[in-house]
């Protein structure tokens, strides 16, 4: 399963677990530029709530987005998904948009 982080909405944030081009799972919410660390605490409870128990073997690639948005945004979820990925031995992926 793969886990997509996009932060290329200001503002906004977007998780996906998505297997073979089919949405298993995927939540938005808001995050103010001084919240940035409630990321990590949404990343869990989604994760949760999917029934991810291990994402080091569950979670086969972490797909992050360029685009749009703010530099701060975009920072912060690249560098969510680098730690993960370095956390989970996971390999990161770099996406232009959500229908690429």
């Amino acid at each position: 399963m793969d886990l997509h982080i996009n932060t290329a909405e200001y503002g906004k944030v977007k998780l996906g677990l998505v297997e073979k081009k089919q949405t298993h799972a995927q939540q938005e919410f808001f995050v103010k530029p001084h919240e940035s660390g409630y990321i990590l605490e949404k990343l869990e409870e989604f994760l949760k709530s999917s029934k991810i128990k291990n994402p080091e073997s569950e979670i086969r690639n972490i797909i992050v987005y360029k685009g749009g948005g703010s530099f701060t945004g975009l920072r912060i979820g690249t560098a969510v998904a680098q730690g993960l990925g370095l956390a989970w031995n996971v390999p990161i992926k770099v996406k232009n948009t959500l229908n690429k």
